[in-house]
């Protein structure tokens, strides 16, 4: 996506009060991936190359302070810790993990060994997820909940338009969407 589209974006935001940082260079995005041990999607770096949004809820990935580094990597284990609980408490299960182990802890052990497998989702805004996974270009964004996962974005673009700017979620179902590694069976 072009980098103009992403400051119009940015404009709609920021009128509608998101704080950003903005002009992060690509060394400091390096860093941040580093620090991490993620790589983000090429349509996110472009996005962060024009502005990095600070604003509550967003994750604030320029935030070196320890109490935000131990946040955000809290924050990547967050999706498949949401699965888990859901599987332990609402007794959640996907048809595609086969029969449910009638054993609690045989159940969640195979919920585990599920997700393992599963795509790295990158957190963006409250439990709104980028998946991250080799070979999927301008990857959707997914929507996290205990075992509520939905389709929120078709990629980045189309999610920022329908948080921040009033697109209608529709939008999303427009073009195909990809099969994720481990999170395709569970989205509702």
């Amino acid at each position: 996506m072009e980098g103009s589209k992403y400051r119009e974006l940015i404009l709609q935001m920021k009128q509608s009060g998101i704080l950003f940082e903005e002009q992060v260079d690509a060394e400091r995005l390096e860093q941040v991936q580093q620090r991490y041990g993620i790589r983000f999607p090429k349509e996110l770096r472009s996005f962060y190359e024009q502005a990095v949004p600070v604003s509550p809820g967003f994750v604030n990935w320029l935030d070196d302070s320890d109490e935000n580094v131990k946040k955000i990597r809290n924050r990547l284990g967050f999706p498949k810790r949401n699965v888990l609980k859901a599987v332990e408490i609402e007794e959640f299960w996907p048809a595609a993990w086969g029969i449910r182990p009638a054993d609690e802890e045989k159940a969640l052990q195979k919920a585990e060994e599920q997700l393992s497998q599963a795509a790295v989702l990158l957190p963006l805004y409250s439990h709104r997820f980028l998946v991250c996974a080799d070979g999927i270009s301008n990857p959707p964004v997914l929507s996290v909940y205990g075992g509520d996962i939905i389709y929120y974005g078709s990629c980045l673009e189309n999610w920022l338009e329908i948080e921040f700017c009033g697109k209608s979620q529709e939008s999303v179902f427009e073009n195909p969407l990809p099969f994720i590694p481990g999170w395709t069976p569970l989205i509702s």
